[in-house]
């Protein structure tokens, strides 16, 4: 039998002082190897000399070793049934454009603040039940807050939901503030109907403005009955816009028909004569209100 190794270099049998160490390399082998050398140590040294074997740790063991008391001792998996309060949010309050908007330390927006204070209202993008949501929130704010002081609407929108359109325009109408509309960039569709929720003569473009209006589209699938009953709210629908923008314009429901039989495009001079506008704004002095801001 081959003599084993212990600590300081000594063989099994020698009368070597101190704790005999063994690696233990494999667990199934630890009866026959700790009968093999309790076998080859002196019978005098058998009880004087306690028999310390060395484990090998794997590297997720020697992982396990080394964290903190506290950590092995509470922690825990996560139970799927137990409450998260950190993935309960509005599913509207949580698109990819408002994800970096959420970073930070849950102090108030200075350019939100800032707007808010100046009394203006941004509408840009589709228009949508977010969009409703947030104009909604804002306008009864700045009512509640000053119901005198007029309310300027910045318009940017390609259009998007005729409901959502006619809700934000009823909103507009309904709230006490006077409200004046300036489109910087493009108003088409719906957006035009948001547009035309200023009041009396307080409607504005600025120069490289277009507008667009057309007839409402949608799509539909199902029996016939009820894509008949879709196609005549759609006409219901079209009839109200075309009004809306016949009283405003000072135009017939018939002219704005056949206007709008197709895409009918509008640049600020265009629209000035339609009567969608009442000034085209090249600066700020030419707002109501801010003569004196800008000389």
């Amino acid at each position: 039998m081959e003599s084993i190794a212990v600590s300081g270099g000594a063989q099994v049998g020698s009368s070597f002082p101190g704790a005999i160490e063994i690696a233990k390399e494999n667990t199934s082998q630890f009866a026959a190897l700790l009968s093999t050398v309790q076998c080859a140590i002196h019978p005098a040294l058998r009880s004087a000399v306690p028999i310390q074997l060395i484990h090998r740790q794997s590297p997720k063991e020697q992982q396990r070793a080394n964290c903190p008391p506290f950590t092995r001792k509470h922690a825990k998996m996560q139970n799927p049934f137990d409450f998260d309060p950190r993935p309960l949010h509005l599913e509207d309050e949580d698109s990819d454009s408002d994800k970096n908007e959420k970073k930070g330390d849950g102090l108030p927006n200075p350019f939100e603040k800032a707007l808010f204070d100046s009394r203006t209202l941004l509408i840009s993008g589709p228009v949508d039940d977010k969009m409703l949501k947030e104009a909604t929130v804002r306008g009864f704010a700045m009512e509640a807050k000053d119901p005198d002081v007029p309310i300027t609407v910045f318009i940017n929108s390609p259009g998007g939901s005729a409901d959502a359109g006619f809700a934000i325009y009823d909103m507009l109408r309904f709230i006490a503030p006077p409200i004046r509309t300036v489109v910087n960039g493009l108003s088409a569709s719906a957006g035009i109907l948001i547009h035309l929720a200023g009041d009396d003569g307080q409607r504005y473009c600025m120069p490289e403005s277009r507008f667009m209006i057309h007839q409402p589209s949608t799509g539909g699938r199902g029996q016939a009955s009820d894509l008949d009953i879709t196609a005549r709210e759609i006409l219901k629908l079209r009839d109200r816009y075309n009004r809306i923008i016949a009283e405003t314009c000072g135009k017939t429901v018939e002219e704005v028909t056949e206007s709008s039989r197709r895409d009918f495009w509008l640049d600020a001079e265009q629209a000035l004569e339609y009567g969608l506008i009442n000034k085209i704004l090249k600066s700020r002095k030419d707002l109501p209100g801010n003569e004196s801001k800008k000389g």
